[in-house]
């Protein structure tokens, strides 16, 4: 099954909040970005530099369990007790030398939360409509049963109000 070598990562854009009921909106993971891929081979995980992130990240290792021909992306966050992301606690795990990748893991174990599916099966999602892949992505997270994989939740329409609510638990944003 051949999936792409790469796929280029949308990126936000600093705006001002708003509603609309044709926008969903999630929060701003305070994590580094990544597109995870299994395909026969296993699994490949990078970001926007193409860089190798599956072997950073060994307590991700379930990803490749996943059905051959997947592709999602998403945020590789540390979280803490109260459930907020740490980014100083991911920064900690991106600079950690190869021999220190298991202690990290250890002490910053990350979290992957997708918030899209771009292949299901080898078949491309890329032309088909949000609500579509996140359903899709929403059965893949249940059926995979792992805690260490999360979907990100989201609202219509209620870009405002997600965006207090981001403000007053001090987290980075929304998107």
């Amino acid at each position: 099954m051949q999936l792409p070598e790469h796929i280029e990562p949308m990126l936000a854009k600093i705006g001002n909040a708003f509603d609309s009921p044709g926008h969903l909106f999630e929060l701003k993971w305070d994590g580094v970005r990544a597109i995870s891929y299994v395909d026969d081979d296993g699994l490949r995980m990078h970001g926007r530099r193409r860089r190798d992130l599956a072997t950073r990240y060994p307590e991700l290792t379930f990803l490749a369990d996943l059905p051959a021909g997947t592709v999602l992306d998403g945020e590789l966050v540390v979280l803490r007790e109260d459930g907020r992301p740490e980014f100083r606690a991911i920064l900690s795990r991106e600079n950690a030398s190869a021999a220190g990748v298991a202690a990290a893991a250890k002490k910053n174990p990350v979290v992957y939360v997708a918030f899209d599916m771009l292949y299901a099966r080898g078949e491309s999602l890329l032309d088909a409509p949000l609500t579509v892949r996140r359903e899709r992505l929403l059965e893949t997270v249940k059926a995979a049963g792992q805690p260490r994989l999360m979907a990100s939740d989201g609202v219509v329409g209620d870009g405002l109000a997600l965006f207090e609510a981001a403000s007053e638990q001090q987290v980075e944003g929304i998107v």
